[in-house]
C-alpha cells in the first residue's frame, strides 16, 4: 500500500506555503541541516518509510533555522562509513579541504548505493514556510500542442515516452527496485504523471520509458516508440 499522496506530491512548488516529506540526512550524530525554505511552523518530522514520527526537544531540535539531532534515535551516517577507503564502482574522490575538515586522512571515497543505502539514513519533514517560489515560473504553452490537449479533452488515447537518466527508471524511488521497494512505496516520476493524467483529467495513457540511457543513444532508443513527427521527418532529411 502507497504511502504518499500524490496530489499533494504533485503540487507546483511555486503555488504551496506547505513542503511535503523534505529529506535531511545528518553527517555524524551531532550534525545539523538547512531547510530549503525557512520553516514557519514545522508540521511532522518523520523517518523515510513515514511511519515513524519524531518529536521536538526529544529527537530532535530547531536552531537557527536548521534542523539538529537531539541525541535520539534519529539515525544518521558515521563520518568513516560516507567518507570511505573504498573506491567503489565510480571512484568518487572526496576533496582533500572536507578530509581534512573531518579530521581524516589519506585518500577517502564518497559511498555510493542504490537500495535504502542512503534513505535508511533520511528523515522527511513536513512543514509551513512564508517564503516565497523565487525561481522561474512554468507559462502555459499548451497551444503548442493541440493534438496534446485535443486527445487529452476528449478522452482518446496518450501515447507518452519518458527518456532521460538513472532518476528516469526510478532510480532512489522508494516503490521501484532500485528504490529498494520500501515504505512509502513511491513510483518513479514518469508513473506519477501517468497517475495524474489518468487521475484528473481521465485520461487513457500508455507509457513508454526509454530512461538510463546516454543522449546519443536515446533518439535511436525512441524512435522504436515514437510516431516521426514534421521536426524529426525534416532533421532526418536535411
Amino acid at each position: 500500500m502507497k504511502g504518499y499522496d500524490l496530489y499533494r506530491y504533485l503540487k507546483p512548488i511555486w503555488n504551496t506555503d506547505i513542503i511535503e516529506n523534505e529529506t535531511f540526512m545528518f553527517l555524524g550524530e551531532d550534525d545539523e541541516a538547512p531547510f530549503l525554505y525557512e520553516p514557519a511552523e514545522i508540521l511532522a518530522v518523520k523517518n523515510y518509510r513515514l511511519d515513524k514520527e519524531f518529536a521536538c526537544g526529544t529527537d530532535y531540535d530547531i536552531v537557527n533555522g536548521k534542523i539538529r539531532r537531539a541525541g535520539s534515535a534519529i539515525p544518521f551516517y558515521k563520518i568513516e562509513d560516507y567518507f570511505t577507503d573504498d573506491r567503489g564502482i565510480f571512484s568518487i574522490g572526496v576533496a582533500p579541504a572536507t578530509v581534512q575538515k573531518y579530521g581524516l586522512k589519506g585518500e577517502k571515497y564518497l559511498l555510493y548505493g542504490e537500495g535504502d543505502t542512503f534513505t535508511k539514513n533520511q528523515i522527511a519533514v513536513t512543514y509551513k514556510t512564508k517564503e516565497k517560489w523565487g525561481g522561474p515560473i512554468p507559462l502555459d504553452k499548451q497551444e503548442k500542442f493541440p493534438v496534446f490537449t485535443n486527445k487529452i479533452s476528449t478522452g482518446e488515447r496518450l501515447k507518452i515516452t519518458f527518456y532521460g537518466d538513472s532518476i528516469m527508471t526510478g532510480c532512489n524511488a522508494s516503490g521501484t527496485p532500485m528504490g529498494g521497494n520500501i515504505p512509502p512505496y513511491m513510483d518513479a516520476f514518469p508513473v506519477l504523471i501517468k497517475e495524474f493524467l489518468q487521475g484528473a483529467f481521465h485520461a487513457d495513457v500508455e507509457m513508454s520509458n526509454v530512461g538510463g540511457t546516454l543522449t546519443k543513444v536515446s533518439p535511436h532508443l525512441t524512435s522504436a516508440f515514437c510516431l516521426p513527427c514534421r521536426t524529426c521527418s525534416s532533421s532526418a532529411s536535411a
